[in-house]
């Protein structure tokens, strides 16, 4: 149990029995280890006081039924906001993992660029930014080689048997030293074929290594070159030439298109910054996201949502299914109310181009890294 538990809790129970808060912290581990990608999004949902409405919280409510028949399964949505947000905190803890990377991308981005209440447990949120900062530098810290490596010895020793077989005269062949002769052929076979085993395994372990540092030097590689050309790779125009209110979006796609590691390097905050800054116009841009979308070419707004569709996680990348809906109509307003159902988000307040930016940027990981939670642990 984390020891915050009790603390967090007392927004539900002002003096909470240890009993409950048990019965309470095993159904959060349950749902943790149980719950799929889809269902662990739904969990960022009910943590949020912005999103919970857009929940399914049936399985959860199960989940937590299972270890407590009289947990409420209706008006309860504080203590379901409660438990949710120490699932994520839960979640984030410990070595990286697939399900760890979802949620933390899912948590960061239900924020909308800190345009949507925060958790009722602050630090869940805190905990996902600083998850993505820590396992973003880690996962791209190249992993030295031993270069002074001496596979054992992957052959039989045919001396030793020779000798043995030497010993061997016509007045000393009998059925046990047969025997002891075969017996001792085939411990030197077993004996060679665990070290060769053996070396076969430091072998591949080294090519693994070699291939994941590879991937993050080509990975360091592209994105330095796509930042130094200050040039848009779809669009095939210097980034200066670019709208300000669309180069927000273009340069997040473009960047994560070039990230091949989740979550994305520590860095990705300032790359963005840096791209947005090769405009000749220097002045800061706040624009809405109405505007920034509809300055977008529409044919590349197509690429974009054929890359990145939001499939029922359009509350969670409010910029994805912005772009997403404006395809479903051909005048500049006519997407608004679509969305504002689907997200409960005003499209004409302004934002900051950096953080509408950055916000695209982990839409577009989010979508990346659901298909793997299923593939990997």
């Amino acid at each position: 149990m984390h020891t915050d538990f009790a603390e967090w809790y007392r927004t539900v129970d002002l003096i909470p029995q240890s009993d409950q808060l048990e019965k309470r912290w095993q159904a959060i581990e349950s749902v943790l280890k149980e719950f799929d990608s889809r269902q662990l999004l739904e969990i960022v949902r009910l943590a949020s006081p912005d999103l919970i409405s857009f929940s399914k919280p049936n399985a959860t409510i199960q989940e937590f039924h299972k270890t407590d028949n009289l947990f409420e399964k209706r008006d309860n949505n504080v203590e379901l906001q409660v438990l949710a947000g120490a699932v994520i905190i839960d979640a984030l803890k410990g070595q990286r993992s697939n399900k760890a990377d979802v949620i933390s991308l899912a948590t960061v981005c239900s924020r909308y660029a800190n345009n949507r209440s925060v958790t009722l447990i602050p630090d869940a949120f805190d905990e996902a930014e600083k998850y993505l900062r820590l396992e973003g530098q880690r996962v791209r810290s190249l992993t030295p080689l031993d270069t002074d490596v001496k596979l054992p010895p992957t052959s039989v020793d045919t001396q030793k048997i020779q000798a043995t077989s030497a010993t061997l005269t016509a007045s000393t062949v009998t059925a046990d030293n047969v025997i002891s002769y075969g017996s001792s052929i085939v411990d030197e076979v077993k004996a060679a074929k665990l070290s060769l085993a053996s070396a076969i395994a430091m072998i591949v372990s080294r090519q693994k290594t070699i291939e994941n540092n590879q991937q993050i030097l080509t990975e360091e590689t592209e994105i330095s070159w796509w930042l130094l050309g200050e040039w848009s790779k779809e669009l095939d125009i210097p980034y200066s030439e670019i709208a300000p209110a669309a180069a927000s979006i273009i340069a997040a796609k473009e960047l994560a298109d070039l990230t091949t590691l989740i979550p994305g390097p520590p860095s990705s905050r300032h790359l963005l910054d840096k791209t947005l800054r090769f405009r000749r116009d220097k002045k800061s841009v706040a624009p809405t996201l109405q505007q920034s979308v509809n300055a977008l070419p529409r044919d590349w707004r197509s690429r974009l949502v054929e890359r990145y569709f939001p499939q029922g996680i359009g509350d969670l990348c409010p910029v994805l299914l912005a772009v997403s809906k404006s395809l479903e109509t051909d005048g500049d307003n006519e997407w608004i109310p679509a969305f504002t159902k689907a997200t409960k988000l005003d499209p004409l307040k302004k934002i900051d181009s950096l953080a509408l930016s950055y916000q695209t940027y982990l839409e577009c990981l989010l979508v990346s890294a659901l298909p793997l939670v299923s593939a990997l642990p």
